[in-house]
């Protein structure tokens, strides 16, 4: 981690800063992209099945009719009736065909697009069939037109719900997958975001105890050599780590050293002052002392000459 000791400390932390806003940023994208594609899909479930098993259904209802005012037709004898129940047949067949029409426009799967198909012939079939059906009942031959119908147009009938069943269960079965496939992506993504969450704290944490530690020792190592200074103590040296560092621990470091080496010349100039000085005195005293010697044999030399000039 040499080159993070050498980095500033407002580096450090811009350092940090980034390192949280990219994971911060990546988390905010992921949530971002993926409540988005949850959006689409709910969306395409509401247009795409929900929409469409709604008109299947009304589809399949006014089919429902359209049977129920066959039987009342093929029962009752009254002509004004009749016209009625003709005239009810025709709204729900272009209501029905309405309904699948709007279906149809819809984005269709090659499956929907077959079975459509399929609806399309049977429907074809049962309306052919059930046009003798139709005026055999509105001439009051119920008999005649209700074997007719069961003989010919209902299995036909049959065969258009079948259908119509059977692409309201497709769409269903699809909606489910979509369902699951929503949920398995939320459960990965739930999982993604608190992963990168987990490692974005373990990294902030790391690099945050880093900085700390970093700042801490740096003042430990300033504040114990700043009371060996106090103690008079300039002989231990600063580590070479902190020197060689680039940062402002390495320029507290080596203004330190600077000032240990001055301290030290001028204690070592003053010590070299003192032994001189010392030097001198001794030199000194030495010269007093033998002055001293000299002038006590001096007098001596005149006491004795003075005794014999006495006698």
């Amino acid at each position: 981690m040499k080159w993070f000791n050498n980095l500033a400390l407002i580096k450090k932390m811009i350092c940090l800063i980034i390192v949280m806003e990219i994971f911060l940023g990546f988390v905010g994208y992921l949530g971002y992209h993926y409540n988005n594609e949850a959006g689409k899909k709910l969306d395409n479930m509401y247009s795409r099945n929900l929409l469409a098993i709604e008109r299947l259904n009304e589809s399949r209802n006014q089919m429902r009719v359209v049977q129920s005012d066959i039987y009342e037709l093929m029962l009752t004898t009254d002509l004004s009736r009749n016209k009625k129940i003709l005239d009810d047949i025709q709204i729900r067949s272009a209501k029905h065909n309405e309904y699948i029409k709007l279906y149809e426009n819809t984005q269709l799967t090659a499956t929907e697009k077959q079975i459509l198909n399929d609806y399309k012939s049977a429907l074809e079939q049962y309306r052919i069939t059930r046009k003798p059906v139709l005026e055999l009942a509105s001439q009051n031959k119920n008999i005649e037109a209700y074997n007719s119908f069961t003989k010919n147009s209902e299995p036909h009938l049959l065969k258009v719900i079948e259908h119509i069943d059977k692409l309201t269960n497709f769409i269903i079965e699809d909606a489910e997958k979509s369902y699951k496939e929503n949920n398995a992506n939320m459960s990965f993504v739930n999982i993604l975001l608190t992963t990168i969450m987990f490692v974005a704290m373990v990294l902030a944490m790391f690099l945050g105890l880093l900085l700390a530690r970093n700042i801490s020792n740096s003042f430990k190592m300033a504040i114990e050599r700043l009371k060996s200074f106090a103690q008079g103590d300039f002989s231990q040296k600063i580590a070479t780590e902190f020197l060689e560092r680039n940062d402002e621990v390495g320029d507290l470091a080596k203004a330190m050293s600077t000032v240990q080496v001055s301290m030290s010349e001028v204690i070592s100039q003053i010590n070299g002052t003192i032994k001189q000085l010392n030097a001198t005195t001794n030199d000194f005293s030495k010269t007093v002392s033998n002055t001293l010697s000299e002038m006590e044999r001096v007098s001596a030399t005149t006491e004795e000459l003075s005794a014999t000039f006495e006698t």
